[in-house]
């Protein structure tokens, strides 16, 4: 969504100085190289659980960790008491502080002749590009970046986007500086992915396999004349340099292995059929039914990060309102004819299917748990927001909250190979920790605090408040409220500096659940999409917005009265903008 009189506005503060100050501010915070964290319930690693323990950091590293021990005098003492500390998450893939292109960038439908796929385009406008480096195009400032670590998470193996093949990942923190401040491993592994071109060569993703074949094949044959070349160039043509090519050698070479995003059994089938003909070190990611080949998994010794991006959940009903409906269902279905039964028995099972693939989803990491494989946490799809819902869900369905800290810390360190320094909270290792309002796997479990190396993050604890309560007609003992009517269209105003943002924003009602969808009067055809969270007169919602590789949050509190509701959009470190929406029409 544009919203440009917003990001204008925006634009004008950071001009005048804003974001100048902020970084200023950002520099002065640093007035110690020492910190001691006390009094907090500190699991040092999944299962070694410290009751109120210190931890010592010095120079970025952590020079000790108990329930004894002495405080350097120059220590910037931070009370942790009834705060849960446990060691920063990791991210075993992402796309977080990779500007993001523009929609299809690339990939138009130029040479596209009457629809048929025309062969033979550039590499990169057929989505091949494994030279590009994800370091070099890393940004700690991306929103995205903060996302994460609100979240727990200090480290992330970050991969660049595009299609087949976009290029090399880089491991880095998740704190605040230049981009090669960040950078702890460069060239970690090549990704790739089944997402053929659009219009052009590979288009299929059988011809994506097939592409895969032949650039890995070119390329061991331009490596082996290289050598040949170097050990005796006499009468022998100077190799041709392509970055392209080269890019696939420590692939070959067995030195780098190849990340490979397969979300379904058929593509992980497809991935290890390419690894098990070519031969390369594979890391399957982004995977949502590898227990379904978990023995295969298991038996190639691949290592795995399963997808933290699960459905939306179902609504869960309380058993009044079941045998309610179950009433009205089964009084309906008299009246219905055979072909009316036909599709209402169609809609059901259909129902069922998806009830099932959704619980299986929520039970994969349960399945390989149990099966012995280790695995991590991949995050390139998944809503930071969400991951506490996601990992309670992993939970319900068999996960126990120590496998679920494991693979989001030590084995996700062993995976990617960083144990040495990461995973865990203990002497010599760097300082990467995140302490929490209640146990991290607790419904509403909040990140108070997060420390990267040198940097600490103190984030706002939001209460959500209790819904109200009000007396029944019967007299019967109160109910929770349904909160205010919101449903319709809203036009809206929004005040920034100097300027008025004009839109419309609906509001629908599906069950329990609402859901918006707003736009502004200078673009109408650029609709934002939204879940909303109503308490009682109170209205919420936040979504993502990009200006030109500028990633901001909205973040939208709202008190309704009748046909009328006011309050404010908050733009992150820029500020909160005046909000005013009056509704114009309701559904009949």
């Amino acid at each position: 969504m544009q919203l440009k009189q917003l990001l204008l506005s925006l634009c004008v503060l950071l001009c005048s100085g804003f974001y100048s100050n902020a970084q200023n501010y950002d520099d002065l915070r640093k007035v110690t190289d020492t910190y001691a964290f006390t009094g907090a319930t500190v699991e040092v690693s999944p299962g070694n659980v410290l009751q109120n323990a210190t931890i010592v950091v010095e120079d970025g590293l952590i020079k000790s960790v108990g329930t004894s021990g002495n405080i350097p005098a120059t220590a910037k003492v931070i009370q942790l008491d009834s705060l849960y500390v446990y060691p920063g998450f990791i991210s075993g893939a992402t796309h977080a502080g990779i500007p993001k292109k523009s929609a299809e960038e690339g990939q138009s439908n130029r040479g596209n002749r009457n629809g048929r796929i025309v062969g033979n385009p550039p590499k990169e406008r057929a989505g091949i590009t494994p030279h590009i480096k994800a370091a070099t195009q890393f940004s700690p400032s991306e929103k995205a970046v903060e996302n994460l670590r609100t979240q727990g998470f200090t480290i992330a193996h970050v991969l660049p986007e595009g299609r087949m093949l976009p290029g090399k990942g880089a491991l880095v923190a998740l704190g605040e500086g230049a981009a090669n401040e960040m950078l702890i491993k460069d060239e970690t592994a090549l990704f790739s992915q089944f997402k053929n071109a659009s219009g052009v060569a590979p288009g299929t993703i059988i011809g994506v396999m097939a592409k895969w074949r032949d650039l890995y094949k070119t390329a061991q044959s331009q490596q082996s004349y290289n050598s040949t070349f170097k050990t005796s160039s006499r009468g022998k043509e100077r190799p041709d340099f392509d970055a392209e090519t080269e890019a696939f050698f420590p692939v070959i070479d067995k030195q780098q292995p190849v990340f490979f995003a397969a979300d379904k059994v058929l593509t992980i089938q497809r991935a290890m059929t390419l690894q098990k003909e070519l031969g390369f070190n594979m890391v399957l990611f982004e995977t949502k039914q590898a227990d379904k080949l978990a023995s295969s998994i298991s038996s190639n010794n691949i290592p795995l990060f399963i997808s933290m991006d699960l459905p939306k959940a179902e609504e869960k009903k309380q058993d009044k309102k079941e045998d309610e409906a179950e009433d009205k269902e089964g009084e309906a279905e008299e009246a219905m004819s055979a072909l009316e039964k036909s599709l209402q028995a169609e809609k059901e099972a259909l129902e069922a299917r998806k009830s099932k693939i959704l619980a299986e989803y929520e039970a994969q990491a349960a399945s390989l748990a149990a099966k012995g494989i280790r695995f991590g946490f991949s995050t390139l799809e998944a809503k930071p927001k969400d991951f506490n819902a996601t990992i309670g869900r992993m939970i319900e369905a068999g996960l126990t909250p120590d496998q679920a800290l494991k693979a989001l810390t030590t084995d996700a360190a062993q995976l990617l190979g960083i144990s040495n320094i990461a995973g865990t909270i203990e002497q010599g290792k760097l300082a990467h920790f995140a302490a929490f309002t209640k146990p991290f796997h607790e419904e509403k479990a909040q990140a108070k605090y997060v420390f990267i190396e040198d940097q600490l993050y103190e984030f706002e604890v939001k209460e959500k408040k209790k819904k109200k309560k009000k007396d029944t007609a019967e007299g019967e003992e109160g109910a929770a409220s349904e909160g205010a009517d919101i449903v319709g269209e809203w036009d809206f105003t929004i005040d920034t500096p100097g300027e008025q943002n004009i839109g419309v924003m609906t509001i629908t009602k599906d069950g329990d659940d609402y859901s918006g969808e707003l736009y502004t009067e200078d673009d109408p055809s650029d609709v934002e999409e939204f879940d909303i969270t109503l308490d009682g007169d109170e209205i919420s919602f936040s979504f993502d917005i990009d200006n030109d590789g500028m990633e901001l949050n909205l973040d939208f509190n709202l008190t309704v009265d009748g046909d009328d509701m006011e309050g404010a959009v908050s733009v992150g470190e820029f500020g909160s903008f005046d909000m005013e929406a009056t509704r114009t029409s309701k559904p009949e």
